[in-house]
């Protein structure tokens, strides 16, 4: 059967030399999630950056109208804001680091055919994705451990993702066990095997946990607000949350603002819209670093379970 008669049979009308309906379908439907995905991140570094009278009226909707980083100025001045950007990164790589390493330590072992009662583990482990034992014991159990108001309580807490950790498993048994009997031929242990041999050949794979834990840890708020009292301590999400709400008071926004270039206040919008700028701009600068290794790192840490 010749090559037009399947296309006729299948359905497929093929447009030029390259491209069908359906890749053109597919590419639209594609084009379209994009464009909602990236207008409220153009739409909020416009506003973030428009002369307040244009905010005010409503009439900033794409590009920036009437540049002035006023708003900008006043973040950069805001001593609680500055704090937070540093304490958000502090747990970020401290955190990001302490967690990738205990991810690598269980997943490891779990992966390779010597580890006895590896399913077992595996099992107790998934368990806990599902079943949980409640807010409120997992509260008393932090608190009772002096895990509360100071730094380790943010960052000690929930060493290990199991999503994580199954995916990193999932990549380690990927690679052949010959790699492994050769380096104990040549006299290496399974320390050295792990760290010189199986963490450098799952480099996409642990790059990809590496993002999922450092965009989760950025954006962490909720255990924060809960453990932290101390208001040095809190992260640049849970300040910005706070301000957020508190910025819907008039007399807030005049405290908390002053004044900005040449005494000018900025508009409540504008100094939101940079605050969530602010918040998102280092995980937008991360991600194109490790975009390459992220669709590899997800294939290959699914194709088994």
């Amino acid at each position: 059967m010749s090559q037009s008669n399947l296309q006729k049979r299948s359905g497929v009308r093929r447009l030029g030399k390259r491209f069908t309906v359906t890749d053109i379908i597919i590419a639209l439907c594609l084009l379209f999630v994009a464009a909602a995905t990236l207008y409220p991140v153009i739409y909020m570094v416009s506003v973030s950056i428009s002369d307040a009278r244009y905010v005010e009226r409503s009439e900033v909707w794409l590009w920036p109208r009437g540049i002035n980083f006023n708003a900008y100025l006043v973040v950069a001045r805001h001593e609680m804001l500055l704090r937070a950007y540093g304490n958000s990164f502090f747990y970020l790589f401290v955190r990001t680091t302490y967690q990738v390493i205990m991810t690598v330590l269980l997943a490891y072992p779990l992966s390779r055919s010597w580890c006895a009662g590896r399913k077992t583990i595996t099992f107790f482990a998934a368990f806990t994705m599902w079943f949980s034992g409640g807010l409120i014991p997992y509260f008393l159990v932090l608190f009772s451990l002096g895990l509360f108001n100071n730094y380790a309580a943010i960052l000690i807490p929930s060493a290990v993702s199991v999503w994580n950790m199954i995916i990193l498993r999932t990549g380690f048994s990927q690679l052949p066990d010959s790699i492994e009997e050769s380096a104990k031929i040549d006299g290496a242990n399974d320390a050295t095997i792990m760290i010189r041999l199986f963490v450098p050949m799952s480099k996409p794979v642990l790059a990809t946990v590496t993002l999922f834990y450092a965009v989760a840890n950025w954006n962490s708020w909720f255990w924060p607000s809960i453990l932290l009292r101390n208001h040095r301590l809190w992260p640049m999400t849970l300040v910005v949350r706070n301000l957020l709400i508190e910025l819907t008071d008039p007399t807030f926004n005049r405290e908390i603002m002053g004044g900005g270039v040449g005494g000018t206040v900025p508009n409540p919008v504008s100094f939101r819209a940079a605050i969530v700028v602010m918040t998102m701009l280092p995980m937008l600068i991360l991600y194109p670093f490790i975009q390459r290794y992220f669709v590899k790192g997800i294939t290959i840490g699914s194709i088994k379970g």
